[in-house]
């Protein structure tokens, strides 16, 4: 049930807002956005990452870029993305 409903949140907010997804695979890092814009930010945990059914439903990928090939902590991936956003 709550599989589904992500996907219903997500159509819901996609009709005035940018969906972005925050993957280490992504090429597009996240300082390169400088617009201000309404987004929703989508983020996975450091196994499993986010699914590609979400990931065909952003607007966005982008990435961190880190100096390593590891994932960063959720919580960390979500400080660093506000403070990048809040800078804008």
């Amino acid at each position: 049930m709550f599989v589904k409903s992500i996907f219903k949140i997500i159509n819901f907010y996609k009709k005035n807002n940018v969906i972005i997804c925050l993957s280490i695979n992504s090429k597009r890092n996240i300082l390169k956005i400088k617009n201000k814009i309404n987004f929703m930010i989508i983020v996975g945990n450091e196994k499993f990452g986010i699914c590609k059914k979400i990931l065909k439903m952003s607007d966005l990928i982008l990435k961190i870029k880190t100096y390593s090939k590891k994932c960063l902590n959720v919580n960390v991936v979500i400080g660093i993305t506000l403070h990048n956003f809040n800078e804008l």
